[in-house]
């Protein structure tokens, strides 16, 4: 009894002692708004939200992560049939590089921020209800800073994005970027007692796939 006591207390002694992270950020691509605009409004109830932040160090740099997304679901029922439909929307926000609560004074070199707004309208293909599609569209809008004067970048933990083409460690130049994108997306769905299948497409960056920051000597 008491060597598993020490056991324990020497296995919790060493977890308070020992830190990890992800290498790379990427929990805001795990969202269903990020995954495939079709699925705003796809869940039981009538409003979700969702919210994470993250601070990631190494020895080369710095940087914060902060993601949050608001989904909604609005009931309707055909008056002439008895296929129910309904509408999701949702709102989300993502930013990566400083830390906007001032807790973490970051140095990295690229800061980048995206809002997005879903609409997603979903409805049975049968009256039974075993067969559903959604289809949705999302617009969003991003907004990118580079400055190489603010540290070294490190891409192990930066964030999705941006990038800075020939970025160099104690370099002087900087630049920014934004534009307005599209994302499009469906997906099917077969339910019965026994068993439940889903599938679905989606296309993010329709419009605007280059996200490489231009920048300009300073």
């Amino acid at each position: 009894m008491r060597k598993t006591v020490i056991i324990t207390a020497l296995y919790l002694f060493i977890t308070l002692l020992t830190f990890a992270q992800d290498a790379r950020f990427s929990q805001p691509w795990t969202s269903p708004l990020m995954i495939n605009p079709a699925l705003s409004g796809n869940f039981d109830g009538y409003l979700r939200i969702g919210a994470l932040s993250s601070w990631q160090q190494t020895e080369l740099n710095k940087t914060a992560h902060q993601y949050a997304y608001l989904d909604n679901r609005l009931n309707r029922r055909n008056e002439d049939s008895s296929i129910n439909s309904y509408w999701g929307f949702g709102l989300s926000y993502y930013q990566y590089g400083d830390d906007p609560f001032g807790l973490y004074k970051s140095r990295t070199p690229i800061n980048g921020t995206f809002t997005a707004f879903t609409l997603a309208y979903h409805f049975n293909l049968d009256k039974s209800g075993n067969h559903s599609m959604g289809v949705g569209a999302q617009i969003a809008n991003a907004s990118g800073k580079a400055d190489e004067r603010r540290g070294i970048y490190d891409k192990e933990i930066t964030g999705g994005g941006f990038n800075f083409l020939n970025l160099r460690q104690g370099g002087t130049n900087r630049g920014n970027k934004s534009y307005v994108d599209a994302n499009l997306g469906f997906f099917y769905r077969f339910r019965n007692e026994g068993v439940l299948l889903e599938t679905g497409f989606s296309m993010y960056h329709l419009f605007y796939p280059n996200n490489a920051i231009i920048y300009k000597d300073n």
